[in-house]
């Protein structure tokens, strides 16, 4: 199902497909979170964050290639969610466990599974502008406000 999408969505769709374009041989997947400061969705990480794999936060104009670097099944940050900050567009946290809090509504999932079920229910929360699914397979699915909000196949 396709809603009218905002300005944040064509924006992490088209971050979407330059992951796309240069992703790894082994990519993994990529789950991203687009919020609006403070982040008010409960988070942990999921590495230790005595060794640092890169100073955060990374402006748009990196941002791609470095999640692309890290989203290869051989990347200890391939895991979970990475977190942007929607007003600086830059990435702020990386390989993040979201507890996406269930939903009273009924939500129905249309497609994928664990990823796109977190990414469906943390886009309900406030402060949350929108969140992203790239899979394996280059489907790309953008959700807002607790809808799909547009879908697209990368080939």
């Amino acid at each position: 199902m396709n809603i009218s999408p905002t300005h944040s969505v064509g924006k992490v769709m088209a971050l979407l497909r330059e992951v796309w374009a240069v992703a790894p041989p082994d990519f993994s997947g990529i789950g991203i979170v687009l919020y609006v400061p403070p982040l008010t969705l409960p988070t942990i990480s999921l590495r230790s964050a005595d060794k640092p794999v890169v100073r955060l936060p990374i402006a748009s104009d990196g941002m791609a290639s470095f999640l692309a670097s890290i989203s290869g099944k051989s990347s200890p940050w391939h895991d979970g969610f990475h977190l942007v900050d929607s007003r600086a567009f830059s990435l702020t946290h990386i390989a993040q466990f979201v507890a996406a809090p269930l939903s009273t509504n009924r939500v129905q999932l249309q497609f994928g599974g664990a990823r796109h079920m977190t990414a469906l229910l943390a886009s309900q929360v406030a402060g949350i502008t929108c969140t992203a699914v790239l899979a394996t397979d280059g489907r790309a699915s953008v959700y807002e406000a607790g809808f799909c909000a547009l879908e697209e196949l990368f080939r």
